[in-house]
């Protein structure tokens, strides 16, 4: 039946079948034995391999997995995600999906890796990449289980009766101790506290979160756990008083009974997604894809989402959008590109994209947007406040709108201007830990009749952000070191 509705949908959307060798070999991989989201990245990773080398693709099965068991299944990737959806998102990009075994097989790992890069890319964009192919792929990637009965069940249970504002994803279970014994033990400092007892999990949520949380909803393989519900839930109660819900809880268990493994999975993830507040760990793809997939799905960095492998007692915020895995990386708010200068109602929306070297950082890109008109971002980098080590040492200025004409430079250390800059060169150095003391922006041609931009910066020491319009200087009185810079057009 699937394979009758793959040939419907191929042939509505112009695709055949029976093409043979007048189509280029198709490109696919035998089920890759990881979790559901790993999964999920390399199906990402085989749609680009596609596009990127104009090949069509099979569709893979799904891989299941039994803890307890430790035996692998398969099962076809239609009974977890709806095939029409993924028709749609290909032809959109041009791809073709063929209903045939693979003639060139790419390797599930090779994918993975071009997916996880796409992911770790975009979401390391920020705002920018929002319409970009990994964000499209995943906003368009629902599994079946998020509109069904039980979900909606569940989630009324959980956040409207219950009134529960937190979900906690527990990875406690026994392969994660495996795993992170085999895996991560020898790369990762120990210090690092990404295999955690949940009691050690819950300490870091009532330290951080205060006396507010008296509840939480909890994701996990229930199957795995290193004790048993009732033991967890009576030990983190008396312990923090901290109430725990599990879907188990909720959700009668021949409903249970007829949810896959990967069903399962994906319901959590939807749970986690809905959840006005999310704890996890940096090291975990669940985690990671929670955070970045309601980046996609929303259109903003998702405010209240924390991790618990951070060294100490307390939980850490992220704000990377899921695409870093240390948590100093991921902790870091430049990643948010909080504009130094409210927005207005008319500023213009032009695809410019900023690279600035931040020192202890190295490379930061902020962009306007990829198409003319619609709001792809502040162009900002850099903190007003907080990291005091953060500083701007160099930058450029790229962008795609012909039209358009730029000049910029850079106050060096020694009180020195650079010389203007056109499209793409690089003012400032990399690596030598001269911080900018200011930096100026022009427009030129006649673009420059009609329009202005102005330059805005915050500089170690003063508190008030210095303003500059027209190719003046942004620089602070007496010299003050760059830390942070906004650049923003706007109608004269």
């Amino acid at each position: 039946m699937a394979a009758e509705r793959l040939r419907r949908l191929n042939v509505e959307n112009g695709i055949d079948p029976q093409a043979g060798d007048r189509q280029p070999a198709s490109l696919g991989y035998a089920p890759f034995e990881v979790g559901l989201n790993n999964q999920k990245v390399a199906l990402c990773g085989l749609f680009l391999k596609a596009r990127d080398l104009g090949r069509p693709l099979v569709l893979p099965d799904l891989c299941t997995f039994d803890p307890s068991s430790g035996k692998h299944g398969r099962t076809p990737l239609d009974r977890v995600y709806p095939i029409e959806i993924l028709h749609s998102f290909a032809r959109a990009y041009g791809i073709d999906i063929v209903d045939a075994p693979p003639v060139d097989s790419v390797g599930a790992w090779d994918c993975f890796v071009e997916g996880s890069t796409c992911v770790a890319v975009e979401g390391w964009r920020g705002p920018a990449a929002l319409d970009g192919f990994g964000c499209q792929f995943f906003r368009h990637l629902l599994p079946r289980i998020a509109t069904a009965p039980a979900t909606a069940r569940l989630k009324t249970a959980v956040f409207r009766d219950e009134e529960i504002r937190l979900v906690v994803q527990l990875r406690v279970e026994k392969d994660w101790l495996r795993y992170s014994e085999a895996t991560l033990s020898p790369i990762i400092p120990a210090a690092e506290n990404y295999n955690l007892s949940f009691l050690e999990i819950f300490h870091k949520i009532r330290t951080s979160l205060g006396q507010g949380v008296d509840s939480a909803y909890i994701v996990c393989d229930e199957n795995d756990l290193p004790a048993s519900k009732d033991e967890i839930r009576a030990a983190v109660s008396g312990r923090f008083g901290i109430r725990i819900l599990w879907k188990s809880d909720v959700l009668d268990p021949e409903t249970l009974r007829q949810l896959s493994t990967l069903d399962r999975t994906a319901l959590d993830f939807e749970m986690a997604l809905a959840a006005p507040a999310f704890v996890g760990l940096s090291r975990s793809t669940f985690s990671n894809m929670v955070s970045y997939e309601s980046f996609c799905r929303t259109r903003r960095s998702p405010p209240n989402h924390f991790i618990y492998n951070v060294p100490g007692d307390h939980l850490g915020r992220r704000y990377d959008n899921g695409c870093r895995l240390g948590p100093h990386e991921v902790m870091n708010p430049i990643h948010l590109r909080e504009p130094l200068a409210p927005l207005g109602w008319d500023d213009i929306h032009w695809p410019v994209s900023l690279c600035a070297h931040v020192s202890t950082l190295g490379d930061f890109i902020s962009e306007g947007g990829a198409v003319p008109g619609v709001y792809g971002g502040p162009i900002v980098c850099g903190l007003r406040e907080g990291d005091g080590q953060l500083a701007i040492e160099g930058f450029s200025l790229t962008w795609e709108m012909p039209s358009l004409g730029l000049e910029y430079r850079a106050l060096r250390p020694d009180g020195t201007w650079s010389a203007w800059a056109g499209k793409g060169e690089f003012v400032g150095t990399r690596g030598m830990g001269q911080r900018l003391l200011g930096f100026s922006v022009r427009l030129t041609g006649p673009l420059s009749l009609g329009f202005q931009c102005i330059c805005f910066g915050s500089f170690a020491g003063k508190p008030d952000l210095v303003q500059a319009s027209l190719g003046r200087d942004c620089a602070a009185e007496p010299p003050r070191i760059l830390r942070a810079m906004q650049i923003v057009f706007r109608r004269i």
